[in-house]
């Protein structure tokens, strides 16, 4: 630890005057580093996947933050030293919303899932959790969601023999079910995994979004989570 603690020192350029563990880390160890000027939030993982994962949080909040719609915690150092990889970020105080955080949480949002492209998916792939997450492009919503949602989650269900064959119906029979629900679509920028735990309201009163699984997609996915 006090291997990567000197190295987000040189990074930031100012010493760490305290750091503890504190919760938040369902996947990762998560601390709160305390420096003369302010409080970084650190998330560590071991995993070998790690790294990557990371890179790509950091790019989604990168992404959410270019729309200028809704905060995001400023990422400042990702990196890897001696099988631990790491994610520095703003530290956020959070309080417990009320009915006029919520509403202006929502407003927000609403104005990300403006924020569109011509086709459904991401230029890279990232993760939901700790699983993989394929963003290859379709310009069909019931496409995508099928084969880069649908799909791969039934065939992990079938690997982990909690399906049988049987129960997996097939592309042409799922389609046009798809295609019947969904109505015309237009993509939407997504925070892509936005449970409870995955949004924050600062004292302040601000909405900010974390842990991100961006995606061009459905905005109702995003409500659906939430």
């Amino acid at each position: 630890m006090q291997t990567i603690l000197s190295h987000i020192s040189q990074e930031i350029g100012e010493g760490i005057a305290s750091y503890r563990s504190i919760p938040g880390g369902d996947i990762s160890s998560a601390y709160q580093l305390q420096t003369e000027t302010k409080k970084y939030f650190l998330k560590v993982n071991t995993n070998p996947f790690a790294l990557a994962m990371f890179h790509a949080e950091q790019k989604g909040l990168q992404t959410i933050e270019k729309t200028k719609t809704i905060a995001i915690p400023h990422v400042y150092v990702v990196g890897s030293l001696e099988g631990k990889s790491f994610l520095l970020m703003d530290f956020v105080e959070a309080k417990r919303p009320d009915a006029n955080d919520f509403r202006q949480f929502g407003t927000q949002l609403a104005q990300l899932h403006r924020c569109t492209q011509k086709d459904f998916g991401f230029l890279s792939d990232n993760f939901i959790g700790s699983l993989p997450q394929s963003n290859c492009l379709h310009p069909d919503w019931a496409e995508f969601y099928w084969h880069e949602r649908i799909s791969p989650q039934l065939k992990l269900a079938y690997d982990h023999q909690l399906l049988h064959k049987k129960e997996i119906p097939s592309l042409e029979n799922a389609l046009p079910v798809f295609r019947e629900i969904f109505g015309v679509v237009k993509p939407s920028l997504l925070h892509g995994d936005l449970w409870a735990g995955n949004y924050l309201i600062s004292t302040d009163g601000t909405p900010y979004l974390i842990d991100p699984a961006v995606y061009y997609g459905h905005s109702l996915v995003d409500i659906a989570m939430s």
